[in-house]
């Protein structure tokens, strides 16, 4: 079972025992069980996902802090030829070292609810069987649903391609008045 977690502005990857090193948590003192609440999504071991805004409400991480300390120091050197212009500053992050304890789920309200993907429905006309009569009344024609699985690339073409035949459609109305 694994869970990816949202701390710091950046996403992890836990399951329990592991050790990983965040951005330092404000309240967090060495030996202070943390619960990171913002969970995006969840894996059982069966290799079942759960996806989505229901899973932040249902699922929690807790993890143990195992120690406070500063990342190693990074130089930061500005410098302008010609203009006797140089800056040299040092940053040290401070992180926090966890050690993930447990990922505490409710199974029965997470994983009933279906991962969500693009889908777009169309009708498509068929050929029915070879007896020449379908279901519809009519010889030799029936209505199919398909489920077409598009990734977000392929959505956002088809939207821009429908953006542009809408544009030309409506420069064409204004040079015809």
């Amino acid at each position: 079972m694994f869970a990816i977690v949202k701390t710091g502005g950046k996403q992890y990857r836990v399951s329990p025992g592991d050790i990983l090193a965040v951005e330092k948590m404000e309240a967090a003192r060495e030996g202070d069980v943390v619960e990171l609440s913002e969970v995006l999504a969840i894996s059982r071991a069966d290799g079942e996902l759960a996806l989505g805004a229901k899973i932040s409400a249902e699922a929690v991480v807790r993890a143990e802090v195992l120690k406070l300390f500063k990342d190693k120091k990074v130089l930061v050197f500005k410098k302008k030829r010609r203009h006797n212009y140089r800056r040299k500053v040092g940053h040290r992050q401070q992180l926090c070292l966890l050690k993930v304890k447990e990922v505490v789920v409710d199974a029965a309200t997470v994983f009933s609810i279906p991962i969500q993907l693009l889908r777009k429905t169309t009708a498509a006309v068929v050929e029915a069987g070879k007896d020449g009569a379908s279901e519809g009344g009519e010889a030799g024609i029936g209505i199919q649903e398909q489920v077409v699985v598009q990734s977000p690339a392929e959505d956002i073409q088809a939207a821009a391609v429908a953006d542009k035949e809408q544009d030309e459609a409506t420069e064409g109305t204004k040079n015809g008045n």
